[in-house]
């Protein structure tokens, strides 16, 4: 089904965050997200404008730790797996020291 510049791929069994991230590892030139329901979303890429902003974003985000060296910044890329079950991308993504080192290495190498 396309919706929303998004193509959402339905599994007879949904997918869970470890099944994404082998179909992902599999799959690495296309963008995509797992949505709660267990669907694969694959979206186009950004624009030129878009892309500006989130650079400048994750610039912003990436001195800022630097400095602050308070935390780990991520890039547009990094998956994050959601209480709800989802694995989303973020445009820009920070996240606390003390919660990455709570992470197992298997959680910090896949989807914190």
């Amino acid at each position: 089904m396309l919706t929303e510049n998004r193509l959402v791929i339905a599994f007879p069994d949904a997918m869970n965050a470890d099944a994404f991230y082998r179909f992902s590892r599999a799959n690495p030139n296309l963008r995509m997200e797992l949505n709660s329901n267990g669907e694969v979303e694959i979206m186009a890429g950004t624009g030129g404008k878009t892309g500006i902003i989130e650079s400048e974003i994750n610039g912003q985000l990436r001195d800022w730790n630097r400095r602050s060296g308070l935390g780990k910044a991520f890039s547009p890329s990094t998956g994050f797996r959601l209480k709800n079950g989802s694995v989303r991308l973020s445009d820009g993504a920070w996240m606390r020291l003390d919660r990455w080192n709570a992470l197992s290495p298997d959680d910090q190498e896949r989807f914190p």
